[in-house]
């Protein structure tokens, strides 16, 4: 009888081991994941972050800002003679611009690039 209790106490210790084991896995595992949640917030944050130095798609505006405004303005006016009604963004820098002396109803006159300034229509 005595071999059978030993036999059982060491089943207990056994599982009790497994169990605690488990149980240490299962909560660095639940560190890791919290880690990673907090990793993707910041990254997400920070990517909110730079997308606001861009305006987003489709916004409409009647003077974007930065210098290169007033340089694509001038030069659209030597060039052309009209002047923006509105800009419209449509992505990676460039502008889609309507002008006040034509009427190109949903077609933009130009399209401008932020970055270089060369346009266009």
């Amino acid at each position: 009888m005595s071999s059978a209790s030993s036999a059982s106490s060491t089943s207990n210790s056994t599982t009790n081991s497994q169990s605690s084991s488990t149980s240490s896995v299962s909560s660095s595992s639940s560190s890791q994941v919290q880690a990673t949640s907090s990793t993707n917030q910041q990254t997400s944050s920070s990517a909110q972050s730079s997308s606001s130095t861009q305006p987003a798609v489709g916004t409409v505006t009647t003077r974007p800002q930065g210098a290169w405004v007033t340089t694509f303005e001038h030069n659209l006016y030597n060039g052309y003679k009209v002047t923006p009604k509105y800009y419209k963004y449509y992505g990676n820098g460039l502008w889609e611009v309507w002008v006040n002396e034509i009427n190109t109803n949903d077609y933009p006159y130009v399209t401008v690039n932020q970055y270089t300034g060369n346009f266009h229509g």
